[in-house]
């Protein structure tokens, strides 16, 4: 569903040619503080896995792919449900209710001011305890490389997995600009996804792109209720910072 050549060379993760998807991306030979790169094909980022083909399904099986982690909610998943590789061992539905844009679209014209409601999102998905809970089953099954290859998705792949993606790039060192970039980046895949919508209903847009005062607006309120992220991945999600760099880093 189209790489953009000219964005390509600015990218901070490697975008997969899905033809049934459109935000898939391998977080592989991304570089940290250190100068150390994710190692390729053990964490891939992507929106939902209904629509991907045999060749698509192939392509994944080949990585290959050990695990899959859903982190839509229980309706989204039953109305649209994954197509998995056959390598695939493991599913761990980390059902998250908050971040369904579609029950969100629902509401059309009646919805309050779009660009608040995804910052209350966002503040959601780093407080509530559902959430937080769902975020630390995710770690523990980082820490288990019986796990990995892993594919981790929501509906877009940005904001349940945009924050998943932030937090697990912060416990491997990164700086905040580069995890900020490789967040907007969602916006370049999704594009086509969306138009649909965002034509219909322009007033919804800002729930269809990612921005960075969304992911600032998550980060602020860890340090406010933590004091750090750090902390906040460690006290709240036990994350074992070295653990998880010896695994991914080379």
């Amino acid at each position: 569903m189209g790489n953009s050549e000219s964005k390509s060379e600015k990218l901070t993760s490697t975008h997969l040619p899905m033809a049934g998807g459109y935000n898939f991306r391998d977080l592989g030979g991304m570089k940290n503080r250190a100068g150390q790169r994710i190692k390729p094909g053990m964490m891939i980022r992507s929106d939902d896995l209904c629509n991907l083909t045999d060749e698509d399904l192939n392509y994944l099986a080949d990585i290959p792919l050990i695990s899959i982690v859903d982190f839509r909610s229980d309706q989204e998943a039953k109305a649209a449900p994954d197509k998995l590789p056959e390598s695939v061992i493991h599913y761990f539905p980390l059902n998250i209710d908050p971040g369904n844009l579609a029950g969100i679209v629902e509401q059309g014209e009646d919805m309050a001011d779009a660009e608040e409601m995804m910052n209350m999102l966002y503040k959601l998905l780093v407080t509530d305890p559902i959430c937080v809970g769902r975020y630390k089953e995710f770690f523990a099954l980082l820490h288990d490389e019986t796990n990995i290859p892993l594919l981790y998705h929501c509906s877009a792949g940005k904001d349940r997995t945009g924050i998943a993606t932030a937090l697990f790039l912060y416990s491997l060192d990164f700086d905040l600009e580069t995890i900020v970039e490789d967040y907007l980046i969602s916006n370049v895949y999704l594009a086509g996804k969306y138009k649909k919508y965002i034509d219909a209903m322009p007033q919804l847009q800002p729930l269809f792109e990612t921005k960075p005062q969304y992911l600032q607006h998550a980060f602020n309120e860890i340090k406010l209720r933590h004091g750090t992220v750090e902390r906040f991945l460690k006290e709240t999600l036990c994350v074992d910072f070295c653990k998880l760099r010896k695994i991914y880093l080379q």
